[in-house]
């Protein structure tokens, strides 16, 4: 897949060929039909200006915050808006209520500032209109990213269609498919999915699925899921995609502690 880009270099190109036209390229035809196209070409090279002017401006704007960024966290979050593109129109129509979810998503869990927001928009509004196979999506990310990096995109791709407290059947087949192409193991997908299921149940079970864990879970089988989901988000692991993702990593691991304490101590 080819990646935003968001510099000018096609924009000045088009500057060039309109001051070329302007200054005389097509003089030629200006003399044969002057009544014509006396007016009818500076109309139309002002607007062209302006649209590339205005398209100059953003790029700017959101290719400078990019530019700051690694190349592994604007590729996460370009990867993630595209998986998500699929979830949306999986019911062959796009919601605004469902564009709205996934920026308040960045803006309100992310923390993403007003520029960064700027970047989001336009990776949602590129996804939608230029999508990329979900196939080639997830296996773009699964050569480029570890499993600890395909846990957390499956943790956040949860977290958004669960934001209306509610599952379609055309997102689990996305999601679905996301678990297979990017093999992730069906204990990572169940405990994931068990997280984010709305259902009215006890604390108790709570803190089982947060382990992935049955009731019936020994203090042994507690002891050894902990570690093993301690290694699988522990920040470190992460943070090359930046702190934003870092943080995600670390509120994770933050239940991951209260769900261990809490079963050690039913346990007990």
């Amino acid at each position: 897949m080819r990646y935003r880009q968001y510099n000018n270099g096609g924009n000045f190109f088009w500057i060039g060929i309109l001051i070329f036209i302007l200054f005389g390229g097509f003089r030629t035809i200006f003399l044969i039909i002057p009544l014509i196209f006396s007016l009818l070409p500076i109309i139309v090279i002002g607007l062209l200006v302006s649209m590339i002017v205005r398209r100059i401006g953003v790029n700017y704007k959101v290719g400078a915050n990019v530019r700051h960024a690694s190349a592994d966290h604007t590729h996460f979050v370009e990867l993630l808006i595209r998986i998500m593109g699929h979830a949306m129109t999986a019911d062959g129509k796009v919601e605004a209520q469902e564009m709205q979810v996934i920026q308040q998503f960045f803006r309100q869990h992310m923390r993403f500032d007003d520029r960064k927001m700027e970047w989001i928009q336009d990776l949602i509004t590129h996804a939608i209109r230029s999508p990329v196979p979900l196939g080639q999506l997830c296996q773009e990310f699964r050569a480029q990213f570890s499993n600890e990096s395909s846990l957390l995109l499956l943790e956040l791709v949860y977290q958004i269609v669960t934001s209306d407290n509610m599952i379609t059947r055309s997102e689990q087949d996305v999601i679905d498919t996301i678990v297979t192409q990017l093999q992730i193991s069906t204990w990572d997908h169940q405990r994931i999915r068990s997280t984010y299921q709305v259902r009215e149940q006890a604390k108790g079970q709570d803190d089982y699925d947060v382990l992935g864990l049955d009731k019936s879970a020994t203090k042994e089988e507690i002891r050894q899921a902990y570690k093993q989901l301690c290694k699988k988000y522990h920040p470190d692991k992460v943070q090359h995609l930046g702190e934003e993702f870092k943080r995600v990593a670390e509120d994770k691991i933050k239940k991951i502690n209260l769900a261990y304490s809490n079963l050690n101590k039913q346990v007990a």
